[in-house]
């Protein structure tokens, strides 16, 4: 993707959007991310993983997602988004 596009997703859209690294320590986010949240800059994220900011209750179920993603390099769908996308397959 051009650098300039990405530019502009990341800024100014309104996709909350972030990445990771293998050790699941976050390396980016968008600003409709940091907005959501609460965040006043990615520096307060940078380096850091779920279970050291605290936010999960329970960081299991993030923790496995992430992890299955890392093993499996596809992407991990929530189960309402997996049921809905079974259902469109049926039909």
């Amino acid at each position: 993707m051009d650098s300039k596009v990405w530019q502009t997703v990341i800024t100014q859209s309104n996709l909350k959007l972030f990445w990771k690294d293998a050790q699941r320590r976050f390396v980016g986010v968008s600003q409709a991310f940091l907005d959501f949240y609460g965040f006043k800059s990615q520096s307060e994220l940078i380096g850091k993983t779920d279970d050291q900011i605290g936010w999960h209750v329970n960081n299991k179920p993030f923790r496995d997602d992430e992890l299955e993603v890392l093993q499996h390099l596809a992407p991990v769908f929530s189960k309402k988004l997996r049921d809905a996308a079974l259902r469109i397959k049926q039909d």
